[in-house]
């Protein structure tokens, strides 16, 4: 069986769960194109117009609407290299059969980014609303066969973990010091570094 071929990384039970959706009605027509649109352009085109157009806010400067706008376009870019990365390591077989990039889903990398820079930028109702979406995305992705489940899951976590971490004033940057000392008059000089690197 083809989903039996995965990676160990992967959960057991993802091909009986993904033979189980598959057949399942659980999107309409309607539901299914919607839930593929907002993954592959709706969603990141909506939260980049919006942050954009955040630069006429009175109430930001134009510092904070820069340092949104950069939030949300860095975000994008390190989930989306990092799931075209791991889609050429891991080289899983659709449950369809068309191609090896499997795993993770991209479609759901880029729902659930959206989902949790929404939240982050706008507060918890209209994340909230967004995660619902990015769960439509997810489902249609395994109902139409592109996905395995765990390949949706997968895209779900490492993405939202990704927005969380990046979001403005969630974390502090990675500190590089350095000094020269000598420990007394006749000895070379030393030099000494340190890095930190904060914990996420």
């Amino acid at each position: 069986e083809r989903g039996r071929r995965a990676r160990p990384v992967l959960l057991k039970t993802d091909s009986p769960s993904s033979s189980t959706i598959h057949p399942t009605p659980i999107l309409g027509s309607n539901g299914q194109q919607f839930g593929e649109a907002w993954g592959r352009f709706i969603g990141p085109a909506y939260l980049v117009s919006l942050t954009a157009l955040q630069a006429f806010n009175p109430h930001l400067s134009r510092v904070e609407c820069f340092q949104r706008l950069e939030y949300v376009i860095t975000t994008y870019g390190v989930a989306g290299a990092l799931t075209s990365s791991l889609k050429f390591l891991a080289r899983r077989e659709r449950p369809d059969g068309t191609d090896s990039f499997s795993f993770p889903s991209g479609h759901t990398t880029l729902a659930f980014a959206t989902a949790e820079m929404t939240r982050q930028l706008y507060g918890n109702w209209w994340g909230g609303a967004a995660y619902g979406l990015a769960v439509i995305t997810g489902i249609q992705r395994v109902q139409d066969q592109r996905h395995w489940l765990g390949d949706v899951v997968t895209a779900a976590v490492l993405s939202s973990t990704i927005a969380r971490a990046l979001a403005p004033g969630k974390t502090r940057a990675a500190k590089l010091d350095w000094g020269v000392s000598r420990l007394n008059p006749s000895q070379t000089l030393l030099v000494t570094f340190s890095w930190e690197i904060p914990f996420l």
